[in-house]
């Protein structure tokens, strides 16, 4: 694990210095405000969907696909607002911040802060974003379909 937090920080370090960034800039820009924002909106183009077809939904699976489509875009928004509270301004205060967090919670789960660090920033990232974009693929087949049907 050791390996794949230090591949990442010499990552960010790379794409710091390419763009005229300290390393704890570079970190709170891509970490917190980018992944974020792209959870957000990928939740925001899901609650669209949602709702398109839920004027259309011809069934209860498609109701039920239509509401969790609508609670992802409500709960992404509400999420990434208090993102945004927590660690405002971005730079060294927020990310001393988000390192006294995730090092809270490595204690809390009985492990490293590389561990936390990875967990939260590479699995949960793309295991989220990965079901977010299912939801809303599988909205918009599901909106065409009964747009294809009705029409």
């Amino acid at each position: 694990m050791n390996a794949i937090f230090n591949a990442c920080c010499d990552l960010m370090r790379s794409l710091g210095n390419a763009l005229g960034l300290s390393y704890k800039e570079i970190c709170v820009i891509g970490n917190l405000y980018l992944q974020g924002g792209v959870l957000w909106l990928v939740g925001v183009a899901s609650a669209i969907e949602s709702y398109r077809l839920l004027h259309r939904a011809n069934s209860r699976f498609s109701i039920w696909k239509s509401v969790w489509g609508i609670l992802d875009g409500i709960v992404s928004t509400v999420l990434f607002t208090m993102l945004l509270f927590r660690y405002p301004g971005g730079g060294a205060p927020a990310f001393d911040l988000c390192v006294h967090d995730l090092n809270w919670l490595a204690s809390k789960f009985h492990t490293t802060y590389e561990i936390i660090n990875i967990v939260v920033f590479v699995i949960a990232f793309l295991g989220i974003l990965a079901l977010q974009i299912t939801l809303c693929l599988s909205v918009r087949h599901t909106r065409r379909a009964t747009d294809a049907k009705t029409s």
